[in-house]
């Protein structure tokens, strides 16, 4: 079962988790004991904390206008990537104000299967169609007069 499908299960047995850094705290209905309960959350509680967390992440990121808290936001994430063992990958863009980017790794770009690296007449980006192959059917527009027809087929069944 999913970490929010336990969270589902705990509230309604009357059982609601909040989470403070690495740690779960539990306040239950009157009458309700937490004993029953124990071990389920103890043997799921990374997964719980993680929910948790990226529950709290999307209610900072939800918040509109002055009631956005980037010191909170930038916070949560990096309790986000403590959580995963991880170094932050998501880091600001040195120019665009507010943008965050990722420096994880990304897969390698390749044309397409069947390609036979022709560009289409009048191509506007020559030097980067040449490395990465013509604009495929899931752009905008559709695909390039040079994407290889078997493959547009493939694509977009």
């Amino acid at each position: 079962m999913s970490a929010a499908g336990l969270l589902a299960d705990f509230e309604a047995a009357g059982i609601t988790l909040t989470r403070n850094g690495d740690r779960l705290h539990y306040q239950t209905r009157r009458g309700v004991r937490i004993a029953p309960y124990r071990a389920r959350i103890l043997q799921n509680k990374p997964a719980i904390l993680v929910e948790l967390l990226q529950r709290e992440i999307m209610e900072a990121a939800a918040a509109m206008g002055s009631a956005f808290d980037r010191e909170r936001f930038k916070a949560l994430w990096r309790q986000w990537y403590a959580l995963q063992g991880q170094e932050p990958t998501l880091v600001a863009h040195p120019i665009l104000h507010g943008v965050y980017v990722s420096r994880s790794p990304v897969p390698a770009s390749a044309p397409p299967a069947g390609w036979d690296g022709t560009l289409c007449p009048g191509c506007r980006w020559p030097t980067l169609c040449v490395v990465l192959g013509p604009r495929g059917p899931h752009l905008p527009g559709g695909p390039c007069s040079a994407w290889p027809a078997e493959t547009a087929m493939e694509v977009s069944a």
